[in-house]
């Protein structure tokens, strides 16, 4: 019961959850999901419209590759043994591999293409997380390591899985933790989702990861699973409930009406996986090139069509609320159609239950930042910007919005969307930016010790356009990366090594992508990691008559911020120095002090200090003041009043 309380302390729950929360032999907390929805009538099966995946494909799938969070989304059965799982129940446990055709020793062309469904849907609800969702087994296990094992109920022989009858079951708040070994998988019942309906086990994959990661249920006026609200495309539903309908599914903190939880599901998560890196600058000196072919086509691949992402370009993922796309390019004078659609332009269901979390705004912007075109439909989630436009440079800004409509905030709008459509050709543009190669305006400079600023030259584009940069690093110790394609001139390069000669060059392109030859190579040096300042020498204490010690240095050092002074006071009676003190802490590059010491014999050191640290103390100079009072002013002297002879005395 103690091991339970804790547990349950551990984490924030309402209490229309006690009812999922079931506690095991050994005190371990675990919810059991008892939702088990029916999928609609001919809609069983996977979604592709694409080339088949083969099953070298459908098991090496990754959406973050090399992320050092992971979650394994297993399929192929799996043996549960020595487990929290095992407690009470067989062990091993011989879970079930995923099986829609009765043929539990092979997929089919239908199984691959709903597991690639699956891992795409998952994917999709922590694509804003610094994490690694995928099929390929990784080669060890550890506390950042999750299995989402998807199975079914009954084991191969027949003995009952964990909460038999549920939808999924999991345990909360382990990812992360050293034991999370033994309190995993999380554990999601295929034959009770549809049966084997890809959208349901995808949702309930993602929801019982969740509560491996800490969260609970999203529930409505205090009871348990909100199922969701809204209707169309732009029906909405929580992850953390039950919205296995609904074509807009994300992580809340409670905003909708009725909300039982107000947790903050991306926050807690954070907290354990991270937020993803932004992929695409969100201003304009930092845009990513929109890629537009010599017939004016915006295409953009997706995890369907390439699931391992062989040509990146054009698409994105919105990492959080704030964050912006910015998208550059060129077009002659005509009419714009771009189209960007969040994740579910990958195996689409005209039956509704897209399940996917993005609810794009897309807004064109002239060179001047004026804004020439925007659309974010009420009634879908994707935008499609459609305008007549001069010739001449543009921004392509994507963000996540709400909707007022269904209604929903913009909290849980992140994740993945591709951009298409058409731009009107110009006359092609085959000339790179001048000068070619480019050259250097100043070499790079040293910037601080973990800095390095450089800037190029300005290049020109011919037909007078947009011109970017890219600053490439070629040798030099950490921080040696390429700066990404940029508009400024200017690159500062951060987490650098000290005392490193790092090596720069740089190339320029239009919006053709038109490139110019790197440049040549300049190098530079940081500096050298920054040390507390030298000590002060020479130290000198005179009696200036009127009961105040002049005290005097020599500064050794040209970075310090300030000195300290302490002093000492001579207590003739114990025969030792005593009553340290810190008198003075005047600033850089003084040399002398006044103290206000009173009468008596003293001795003073001093020390320099920066932001790194402090100098060892000078050595010791002594004085003895006459006039004033007796003792040293913050210094203290005398005997203390002590009267019981030496041997009573301290």
């Amino acid at each position: 019961q103690a091991t339970a309380r804790h547990w349950l302390h551990g984490f924030v729950f309402p209490e229309a959850d006690v009812d999922a929360l079931q506690v095991d032999d050994e005190g371990g907390v675990f919810y059991v999901d008892t939702e088990t929805p029916t999928a609609p009538a001919g809609s069983s099966g996977g979604a592709g419209e694409g080339e088949p995946i083969t099953a070298a494909e459908a098991f090496s799938l990754h959406s973050k590759p090399g992320a050092s969070k992971v979650i394994f989304i297993d399929v192929d059965g799996h043996v549960i043994t020595g487990t929290a799982w095992n407690s009470g129940r067989a062990d091993p446990l011989y879970a079930k591999a995923y099986d829609t055709d009765g043929d539990p020793n092979s997929f089919s062309a239908a199984e691959l293409d709903a597991i690639a469904e699956i891992w795409h849907r998952v994917a999709e609800d922590f694509a804003a997380f610094d994490v690694d969702v995928t099929t390929e087994e990784p080669a060890s296990f550890g506390p950042t390591t999750g299995r989402m094992l998807v199975t079914d109920d009954t084991d191969e022989f027949g003995n009952a899985m964990p909460s038999q009858g549920a939808g999924g079951v999991a345990y909360v708040n382990v990812f992360g933790a050293s034991y999370y070994g033994y309190y995993s998988p999380a554990l999601v019942y295929a034959d009770n989702l549809g049966p084997d309906f890809p959208p349901y086990i995808a949702e309930a994959g993602s929801h019982e990861m969740g509560h491996n990661l800490g969260l609970s249920h999203d529930g409505y006026n205090g009871g348990g699973y909100y199922s969701g609200h809204g209707s169309g495309w732009v029906s909405w539903g929580p992850i953390m409930g039950a919205g296995y309908n609904d074509n807009v599914s994300q992580w809340s903190q409670g905003e909708y009406s009725g909300a039982n939880n107000t947790q903050d599901d991306i926050a807690i998560m954070a907290g354990k996986l991270a937020q993803r890196s932004d992929d695409h600058g969100d201003s304009a000196s930092t845009a990513s090139l929109l890629v537009v072919g010599g017939d004016g086509s915006v295409v953009a691949t997706n995890p369907e069509s390439d699931p391992f992402n062989v040509n990146p370009q054009n698409k994105g993922i919105v990492e959080t609320r704030s964050d912006v796309d910015m998208f550059l390019f060129s077009t002659g004078g005509g009419t714009v159609d771009l189209t960007v659609t969040p994740s579910w332009a990958a195996y689409p269901r005209s039956s509704g239950g897209r399940g996917t979390n993005l609810d794009v705004e897309a807004t064109l912007y002239d060179l001047g930042g004026s804004v020439v075109a925007s659309s974010d439909p009420l009634d879908n989630t994707d935008a499609r910007v459609t305008t007549v436009v001069v010739a001449g440079d543009y921004y392509l800004a994507v963000t996540g919005v709400g909707n007022s409509v269904s209604p929903y905030s913009d909290y849980g709008s992140q994740g993945q969307y591709f951009i298409s459509g058409s731009v009107p050709t110009a006359n092609p543009d085959v000339t790179a930016p001048t000068p070619d190669p480019m050259s250097w305006a100043s070499s790079p400079s040293a910037a601080g010790p973990y800095s390095m600023a450089m800037t190029a030259s300005v290049a020109a584009d011919d037909s007078g356009g947009a011109v970017q940069y890219l600053f490439d690093c070629v040798s030099g110790g950490g921080g040696c990366a390429a700066s990404g394609w940029q508009s400024s001139t200017s690159h500062t390069a951060t987490g650098l090594d000290p005392d490193t000669s790092y090596s720069w060059r740089v190339m320029a392109r239009d919006l053709a992508g038109n490139e110019t030859s790197y440049s040549t190579i300049a190098a530079a040096t940081t500096d050298l990691e920054p040390q507390p300042p030298a000590a002060p020498s020479a130290v000198l204490a005179s009696d200036t008559g009127n009961g105040e010690a002049s005290v005097s240095w020599a500064d050794n050092s040209d970075d310090e911020s300030g000195f300290e002074v302490v002093r000492e006071s001579w207590h003739s009676k114990r025969n030792r120095w005593q009553s340290s003190a810190l008198v003075a802490s005047p600033g850089e590059n003084t040399t002398a002090i006044t103290d206000a010491s009173g009468g008596g014999t003293f001795r003073y050191k001093v020390r320099a200090v920066n932001a790194v640290g402090a100098s060892a103390y000078s050595a010791w100079a002594e004085v003895t003041v006459v006039g004033g009072d007796k003792g040293g002013k913050g210094g203290g002297g005398g005997d203390g009043g002590c009267k019981g002879g030496p041997k009573k005395c301290p």
